[in-house]
This record gives structure tokens, C-alpha cells and sequence, in this order.
């Protein structure tokens, strides 16, 4: 029966196994020609778990915060132009001190989850598993050259990260030993890691993590948080 889906899907089906590609854009085809990068288990891992959540806090900040002026400005519309703009820089800190924590948190995640693959290195090569910048140390010296970024910067991240969750963000402090966060990451005596200094320090995690992973065999037992298995 003409148009009857019963019989003409088995037509259609057919022609698709024969010619499939007549059926594409030319753009369709490019894109199946083109090679695709597939990303870093690690990269992954990172983009979900501290990129995009980061951004999305970020945004949403930046909502609330252009909500909230434009509220004190209809609220305050007939007061002295002073008044309201002291209402809004006040209201701008605010939002900047929340900026700044969505930054801080994201290191916490960021050095977290670097420190967490780097001993997986360690144990691959089934030697005892220390601190993260110790761990970094012995693998260069196991595998006789230092990877492409230096255990001085993840040390600042690891002393940025500790303290956020030790010492409230403060700039310096006392646990077992002084501890202070270096120059780049300070703003007077409060820790402060701006939105570039975290992308830079994303990339530098990312960077190190596939340069060991293309010098040692892949720590298998890694499980990729922020995907689903299948």
C-alpha cells in the first residue's frame, strides 16, 4: 500500500545502507572526515567538576547582582544621587566578595582532585604516596626530568588551597609551621586567586597530568567524577 510506513520503511532503510552519505549535507561530511581530539580523562574530569561549575556560579552571581542594582535603583530613584550610588557600590562589594569565594572554592576543587591523580602516578609506579608536591618531586626524579610546569607553582596552589579550608583565605597563618601565600595570590593580608590566575592554574594541572600520563602507564584505578558510567 503506497504510503503505508510498514512497507515503505524497509525501502528507505535499504537505500540508506546502499548510498548513506547521499543523504548528508556537505557540511555532514566535512564533520565526518574531520579528525576529533578526544580529551584527557583528567580535562574532562575538570571541566565539569570545577570549569563549568565555577561558571555557572559565576553567572549566576552576575545575575543577582544586575537584578539587585536595578532594585535599588527603581527603590531609590528619587533620592539623592549619592545616596544611590553608595547603596550600589556597596552592593558590588558584595557581589565581588562572592566572586572571590566562587574563585577560592574552585581551587579547592582544582588542586583536590590534581593531588587525588597524582598519587594514582605514584602508586602506579608503586612508590610511597606523600604529599602532592613530594609526590611530584619523586616522579621527576624517578623518571629523570621535571615535568613542563615546576613544583614551585602547584606548591603555591596547594599553600592558596590550605588556605581557604585552614585559615579562612588569610594571607598567612600557623599550622605545625608558618604558612603564607605566595605574593601573586595576595591582596594585603587575604588570599585572593583572580579568574585568570584559576584558568592558568587549570591549564597548568592539565598540562602536567597528560605529560606524566604520556610518560607512565595510566592509573587505571582513577575514577572520573562529574560523568556517568556506562
Amino acid at each position: 500500500v503506497a504510503g503505508d510506513h510498514r512497507t515503505d520503511a524497509p525501502r528507505i532503510v535499504g537505500a540508506l545502507e546502499k548510498r548513506p552519505f547521499d543523504f548528508m549535507s556537505d557540511s555532514d561530511n566535512e564533520l565526518l572526515n574531520t579528525p576529533i581530539e578526544v580529551e584527557h580523562p583528567f580535562a574532562t574530569e575538570i571541566n565539569v567538576l570545577v570549569t563549568a561549575n565555577h561558571q555557572l556560579t559565576v553567572n549566576g552571581i552576575a545575575k543577582l547582582e544586575e537584578y539587585e542594582i536595578a532594585e535599588i535603583r527603581e527603590t531609590l530613584g528619587g533620592e539623592d544621587h549619592d545616596v544611590v550610588e553608595s547603596q550600589i557600590r556597596w552592593q558590588q562589594g558584595f557581589y565581588d566578595e562572592m566572586r572571590k569565594a566562587a574563585n577560592h572554592l574552585a581551587v579547592v576543587g582544582l588542586v583536590t582532585r590534581f593531588q587525588h591523580w597524582i598519587a594514582e602516578f605514584v602508586r602506579v609506579r608503586q612508590m610511597k604516596i606523600s604529599t602532592l608536591c613530594k609526590n611530584l618531586e619523586s616522579l621527576n626524579a624517578a623518571l629523570g626530568e621535571a615535568g613542563p610546569v615546576p613544583v614551585l607553582f602547584f606548591e603555591g596552589l596547594v599553600t592558596a588551597r590550605d588556605s581557604v579550608i585552614h585559615a579562612d583565605s588569610k594571607a598567612e597563618w600557623e599550622h605545625n609551621r608558618p604558612r603564607r601565600v605566595p605574593k601573586d595570590y595576595r591582596n594585603d593580608d587575604e588570599l585572593e586567586v583572580t579568574e585568570d590566575q584559576l584558568k592558568e592554574a587549570i591549564e597548568k594541572a592539565i598540562r602536567q597530568v597528560k605529560w606524566y600520563d604520556g610518560k607512565l602507564p595510566s592509573p587505571k584505578s582513577v575514577r572520573i567524577l562529574g560523568t556517568r558510567s556506562r
